[in-house]
């Protein structure tokens, strides 16, 4: 089967006494009807068909050189110039966001049967699968070589992308209560379902089992924890969901389906909340029965800001016995209170009078006066200093009969000292402590919390707490904010200072954000 107008001949003949070079042969390509006349013998020869399709009988006879001819060899051969021809049936032809499969069907040919017809691209195959809209031109050959080019085209595969968008993702700022507007938008035309459920928790995973609906003016109370939803009046997709109560870290679960209910996720990322007041602790100096005003130290092991007393000290101090309420507050806004209690304080102990150059936090040293006065006469017979508090004697006051008075010194280091305290016309000696405890001389320490240290195309959020002996510290950069947000690789340096003056630094690096996509390269098979 051919569909050329000049088909090859292979031809092979023999004679004892001519030999190949005396045999010539004679060609007919109609039937017989009409002969091409004698030529001289050659293996490889052409038979020139007619211009109509169909059926053929090509004849040869063979004739030596006495003139002897041979008997008529012939074969058959039918031409066939017409493609075949095919219809292309689809797997579903409405809209989808489903493959659909484009199939070559009804297979026909004026020759060749269906099942000798061959599509020599797709691999071979009738069918091609469009995962989304395009086109695509199947080859279907028959046996004699005619092409015919189907083409197959989808145009109806849609994309449905459902996103969930939060009014803000996280707050590591530590806050009473989270707020976040949380909406829903989808790429397609399609109307997207109104219903939207939600969980919070404090789990990064939301349950399976823990979803529910939100509905406007709903809310819930576990123990301290209440949320409330309220409905945004000119967004039908959007609801603003409020946590209060609790403590640590909450994550919101927001829920949404597209047209086919399938369900699309978004989980935020941490906030922080605190609802506790801070804690505290005092010391008192002296802190045993004395005939000295006592100074009450408050400290705190979070930065807080002192409301009471007015001025932010962090001590109070006490001429005599009785009690005294510190007020502050944290970051978030909560209110803590300690009361002070002094009931050792003793009028009829010697009185010493104690000075410091400070009573707030301070990394230099600190000047310390001591003081005796009073009756029965009384003199600072000695001094007992430890010495890793590094004491150094800057003064020293003598009365006209050379009796000390008083002592100045420069201590560096915190502890207690003893003044040794005598009583001449008595003959006693007292011995009474003196406390320095507000040097701070190490600097402040940085923690860093990454949202991600995974692969991530999307901003890395960096959050930093800091701790201190003193229990209070400044951040002094970036405003102050103990968040920095990168959406880039690359590092920040957090700073902060404590209540001493004592500085630290928190270096940030990021290396995980990757907002490039990927460069690929087809290569094929087969292109035909």
């Amino acid at each position: 089967m051919t569909k050329e107008h000049v088909i090859p001949l292979q031809l092979a003949a023999q004679d004892e006494r001519s030999g190949l070079g005396g045999l010539e042969y004679n060609l007919s390509a109609d039937n017989g009807a009409l002969w091409s006349g004698w030529r001289s013998y050659t293996a490889d020869a052409e038979a020139e068909l007619p211009d109509a399709e169909g059926s053929y009988t090509v004849q040869v006879k063979f004739r030596d050189e006495a003139g002897n001819e041979s008997t008529v060899y012939s074969a058959d051969v039918t031409m066939d110039r017409t493609a075949p021809t095919a219809s292309v049936q689809y797997s579903m032809t409405t809209p989808t966001k489903q493959s659909v499969t484009a199939t070559l069907v009804q297979l026909s040919d004026n020759v060749s049967s269906a099942d000798k017809l061959k599509v020599t691209n797709n691999n071979g195959e009738l069918a091609k699968t469009f995962t989304s809209n395009g086109d695509f031109i199947f080859k279907l050959e028959d046996e004699a070589g005619n092409e015919a080019q189907i083409p197959a085209a989808v145009s109806w595969i849609y994309e449905e992308n459902v996103e969930i968008v939060l009014s803000q993702d996280g707050n590591a700022i530590p806050a009473q209560s989270a707020a976040v507007t949380a909406s829903v938008t989808n790429s397609s035309a399609l109307p997207v379902d109104a219903d939207m459920h939600y969980q919070w928790s404090q789990d990064p995973t939301p349950s399976p089992t823990g979803w529910k609906q939100a509905s406007a003016g709903a809310y819930q109370v576990e123990g301290q924890i209440r949320t409330t939803i309220e409905k945004i009046a000119d967004d039908p997709n959007a609801y603003r969901f409020t946590l209060t109560g609790g403590d640590g870290s909450w994550y919101l679960h927001i829920q949404a389906f597209d047209s086919d209910q399938a369900a699309t996720v978004r989980s935020s990322r941490p906030f922080v909340l605190d609802n506790t007041p801070p804690a505290a602790s005092l010391s008192y100096t002296p802190d045993t029965a004395t005939g000295s005003p006592v100074t009450a130290y408050i400290s705190f092991p979070e930065s807080v800001t002192i409301l009471q007393p007015e001025d932010g000290r962090a001590y109070h101090v006490f001429q005599e016995n009785g009690t005294y309420e510190f007020k502050y507050s944290d970051a978030a806004g909560n209110i803590g209170t300690q009361t002070a209690s002094v009931d050792w304080i003793d009028p009829g102990l010697p009185t010493v009078n104690v000075d410091y150059s400070t009573r707030d936090w301070t990394n230099q040293p600190v000047r310390v006066t001591v003081e005796v006065y009073g009756n029965p006469v009384r003199a600072i017979s000695s001094v007992d200093i430890p010495v890793q508090m590094q004491a150094t004697l800057l003064d020293r006051t003598t009365d006209s009969a050379g009796t000390v008075t008083s002592v100045v010194y420069e201590v560096r280091n915190n502890g207690t000292f003893y003044v040794n305290v005598a009583y001449p016309e008595l003959e006693r000696i007292d011995r009474v402590p003196v406390t320095v405890s507000n040097i701070d001389l190490i600097a402040p320490v940085g923690t860093l919390t990454y949202s991600t240290q995974d692969w991530t195309r999307e901003d890395v959020t960096v959050s930093m707490t800091v701790y201190d002996s003193s229990g209070s510290y400044r951040i002094t950069s970036a405003g102050g904010s103990p968040v920095h947000t990168f959406t880039e690789n690359g590092q920040f340096t957090f700073t902060f200072t404590d209540a001493a003056g004592n500085s630290g630094e928190a270096v940030a690096t990021v290396s995980n954000i990757d907002k490039t996509p990927p460069d690929g390269t087809v290569t094929y098979s087969s292109t035909q």
